[in-house]
């Protein structure tokens, strides 16, 4: 897809939680261990993100989608006022001006720079460390275009449970 030719709703910023369908779901915060679970090869691939289930960054883990997608915030102020941002998203604002510039970046199937990295476990997935506004910010703005809410061009890696593993 080419967003040239394409008008994408990006307005992120203006969506009403109520109608979000996915905005009471919780995040829990998942850090596999070696001693647990069986990394596969990482392969660049897609992730479902209505079947993202959890995030490696502590300090996102245990909020809702609601809490995390920037609603309220204006990305028209000066940049001196970006400090005083209403989400929890470190990056919200960039994240949100990027995606009004280059939305074709979560259309793309190409491999995502920076990484942006996946753990699929008995078919859900969890986030690694990094790039949960690019996550959050992708998931808005598929649903809001009415788009199957799956990213490409990501690093997979496949979890198996270790046989003699307790949970």
């Amino acid at each position: 897809m080419n967003s040239s030719t394409i008008q994408f709703k990006t307005d992120i910023e203006n969506i009403d939680l109520a109608e979000v369908p996915f905005a009471d779901e919780v995040l829990v915060h998942f850090q596999p261990e070696s001693s647990k679970y069986q990394f596969g090869k990482p392969y660049v691939g897609k992730a479902d993100l209505t079947k993202l289930r959890g995030v490696g960054h502590a300090g996102y883990a245990g909020r809702t989608w609601g809490d995390l997608i920037p609603t309220g915030l204006s990305i028209d102020g000066p940049e001196d006022e970006w400090h005083d941002v209403p989400s929890p998203l470190k990056r919200a604002r960039s994240a949100l001006i990027y995606l009004k510039q280059n939305p074709d970046y979560y259309l793309s199937a190409e491999m995502k720079k920076p990484s942006w990295s996946f753990f699929e476990l008995h078919g859900d997935y969890y986030l690694d460390m990094d790039a949960a506004h690019r996550s959050v910010i992708a998931r808005a703005f598929l649903w809001l275009n009415d788009m199957p809410q799956v990213v490409s061009g990501v690093t997979v890696t496949r979890l198996d449970v270790h046989r003699n593993a307790s949970d």
